[in-house]
């Protein structure tokens, strides 16, 4: 069975890497298993200890030696890193964007069917990739994104393979949005002047933006619109 991973940080405020200044360091990390849509589902939650031991701060290099002998994989496709706000501001990192893998994930996991795609630039997919996926079961496909090179060549090539014309605009309200039908909006956390009185009809929009709230907020404001990103699929399956 496939396996995948999230890897949740807390901070432990009152938390010691050590009991005492020559012992040896202590992990606490929780796992637990779960069988979600086809796959083992491993979630781990590190529990950073805020001191080196007794009340002394940590070092750079005391920290970085405690952190290389986590019990945890490394960060992947299949592995995503997700951090409570404290632990973000302690380690001085944010939740990077979902991968592709994840993104597939969670359209196989809601079960998401559509008529309509909107990709907006700043998603960090393989975007040629999903598009060849879908265009064929698609009616419309829009990008929000400059009409680059990469895009214009894209555009040709599924004309010509599959007679799709590519629908290209650099704000979302430019694009010829079908307002009939089931549509999926796959962004990062750029809105590309989205408002909520451009969504008709059903939505589905995937952030693959965790740490952002500008999607979630613009998804709250309108009708039919189900919003999804890791954090929402997460607090699904535990609540």
């Amino acid at each position: 069975m496939e396996e995948m991973a999230v890897v949740r940080f807390v901070l432990e405020k009152e938390g010691r890497g050590k009991k005492r200044r020559r012992g040896k360091w202590e992990y606490h990390v929780d796992m637990e298993r779960l069988h979600v849509s086809g796959i083992e589902l491993v979630l781990y939650t590190v529990f950073l200890p805020f001191f080196c031991y007794k009340k002394r701060e940590w070092t750079a290099e005391k920290f970085s030696e405690y952190y290389n002998g986590l019990p945890i994989p490394p960060q992947s496709r299949e592995v995503y890193y997700l951090y409570q706000e404290e632990a973000g501001d302690f380690l001085g990192v944010s939740a990077e964007p979902i991968s592709y893998d994840w993104l597939l994930f969670l359209i196989k996991h809601y079960q998401i069917t559509f008529d309509a795609l909107v990709l907006l630039s700043g998603a960090e997919i393989e975007m040629e990739d999903f598009i060849r996926r879908y265009v064929k079961d698609t009616r419309y496909i829009g990008i929000v994104a400059k009409e680059d090179e990469d895009v214009l060549e894209l555009r040709e090539n599924l004309y010509q393979e599959y007679g799709c014309l590519l629908d290209v605009a650099e704000e979302m309200k430019k694009l010829h949005i079908p307002s009939e039908g089931r549509k999926l909006a796959v962004s990062g956390e750029e809105l590309h002047g989205a408002v909520p009185s451009m969504f008709k009809g059903s939505w589905v929009w995937i952030s693959t933006n965790t740490d952002g709230k500008s999607a979630s907020r613009l998804c709250a404001r309108a009708k039919s619109v189900s919003y999804i990103d890791m954090k929402t699929f997460l607090r699904g399956i535990r609540p």
